[in-house]
């Protein structure tokens, strides 16, 4: 049982908008392996997928609910194969839920825990190659067309 827990991730696609007219910016937080990617991680016994995703997103990132709007309407999840912990020689499947999070204040400084090395706030076409991992590539590339088509979100109140 706890082996198919450890394969279940959540995390938010968090993006800010610096100012009107910009352009949103996605976060991804550089992993001490090398990898880059949203905040996420596994969820604690118990916990729910979008409170593993609030918890996550605090340790990651130092970012609390407070920083953070949850969209409606978006919800991504990733399915792709990764190593056992029990026996690394193993391949089993992953998946990863991703909400939508704007940053409500954009300029929020991010306070990296120790399993990160790097933080960036990019672009959509950068933020898609840095990911690297194409499944992840096009769930920004989602996050961003419903960004777009989503009024609220890129005018002002």
């Amino acid at each position: 049982m706890a082996e198919a827990a450890a394969h279940r991730a959540f995390g938010f696609i968090v993006f800010r908008l610096a100012r009107r007219g910009t352009e949103p910016e996605y976060l991804l937080l550089k992993a001490t392996e090398g990898h880059w990617s949203p905040p996420k991680g596994h969820p604690d016994p118990g916990e729910q997928g979008l409170d593993t995703a609030f918890r996550e997103t605090r340790e990651e990132a130092g970012l609390d609910r407070a920083c953070l709007r949850v969209i409606d309407g978006f919800r991504e999840e990733l399915h792709y194969k990764v190593r056992s912990w029990k026996d690394r020689s193993q391949m089993v499947d992953k998946t990863t839920c991703y909400w939508l999070a704007q940053l409500t204040n954009p300029d929020t400084p991010i306070v990296l825990s120790h399993e990160h090395t790097a933080h960036d706030w990019l672009t959509v076409e950068p933020a898609k190659a840095t990911a690297g991992f194409p499944d992840l590539a096009a769930a920004i590339e989602k996050a961003h067309k419903f960004i777009l088509s989503t009024p609220s979100l890129t005018s002002d109140h």
